[in-house]
């Protein structure tokens, strides 16, 4: 692999077009072979044979964690032996009391998380998840990026994505007033990097020598098809691994020509000052709203 890599694996249960056992246990023992770092099962639902899949993907030593956005989707204890991070993905605060309801007694050893996607219409529903995730004891928090293969329509539903200067605003104000408190004792991941680099938070700081878009290259996003994108943001398909091996898959043409585009300075970013810090920023959403020319809409230059 040409870099460290990161896998987010969307996992469905078989009746709703996931995988078969056999197909499935087979992807998680490639992981573990092609020494993947890090792993984000994302369960949308109940599977029988989720621990023996766990388990495969753990005797590769990588890093594991089991996103839940529903009760119906948690895994048993079994299954969590294998994990070191138990995310909690809530639609919304009212969601994240039942994921917490469910939470008590099933974590096992792992660690909870709490993830966000903010968009313009949630700014507030995502300071109140993360008030309420800081009363039940929660220190790991994630703002992510939109998860696009499944819901969002690239005909200008990216848009939603796009936070103002307003909502910027915000939650950074919301953000470190809730955060402030507990210091170092916090850890929290920014997608959106113009609002990272404006947040003041212990231990969080800028994004120092930020490498730009890793999407491709240190990130892989696997819908529940199989189909492996370049990541959750990214919908444009390299391969499927129902025909051929993620190893393959990241040899393959399309993969490169992808990482040769997102390496090029985007016309859109052409003589921008800001460029060596931001690297054009997202090129996920940029593509959505307006083509691989386009800089990240996020960006207020």
């Amino acid at each position: 692999m040409s870099a460290p890599l990161r896998v987010y694996w969307e996992l469905p249960p078989v009746k709703d077009g996931g995988p078969e056992p056999e197909a499935a246990l087979d992807m998680a023992r490639s992981f573990g072979a092609l020494k993947i770092f890090f792993l984000t099962v994302r369960l949308t639902g109940s599977r029988e044979d989720i621990a023996e899949v766990l388990e495969a993907a753990a005797k590769g030593g990588i890093r594991i964690t089991v996103s839940v956005s529903s009760p119906g989707s948690f895994p048993g204890w079994k299954a969590m032996a294998a994990a070191d991070v138990l995310e909690l993905v809530p639609a919304d605060a009212a969601s994240l009391g039942r994921l917490l309801d469910e939470v008590k007694g099933r974590s096992g050893k792992a660690e909870i998380s709490v993830s966000a996607v903010p968009s313009r219409d949630n700014t507030q529903d995502v300071i109140e998840m993360f008030r309420l995730a800081l009363g039940n004891g929660i220190r790991i928090f994630s703002l992510a990026n939109p998860l696009i293969p499944y819901g969002l329509v690239p005909d200008g539903g990216a848009a939603a994505f796009v936070l103002t200067d307003r909502e910027r605003t915000m939650l950074k104000e919301g953000l470190e007033a809730l955060l402030m408190p507990f210091g170092q004792d916090i850890k929290l991941f920014v997608h959106d990097l113009f609002l990272h680099g404006s947040l003041k938070l212990p231990g969080l700081g800028g994004r120092i020598e930020y490498a730009g878009c890793q999407a491709g290259d240190a990130i892989a996003f696997i819908d529940g098809q199989g189909r492996v994108f370049p990541c959750a943001t990214l919908p444009l398909p390299l391969g499927d691994m129902k025909t051929e091996s993620l190893k393959g898959i990241w040899a393959g043409r399309a993969r490169k020509e992808l990482r040769e585009r997102l390496a090029a300075t985007a016309s859109g970013c052409a003589g921008c000052v800001s460029i060596e810090d931001c690297k054009g920023g997202c090129r996920g959403i940029a593509y959505l709203i307006g083509g691989h020319e386009s800089k990240d809409p996020g960006c207020g230059k």
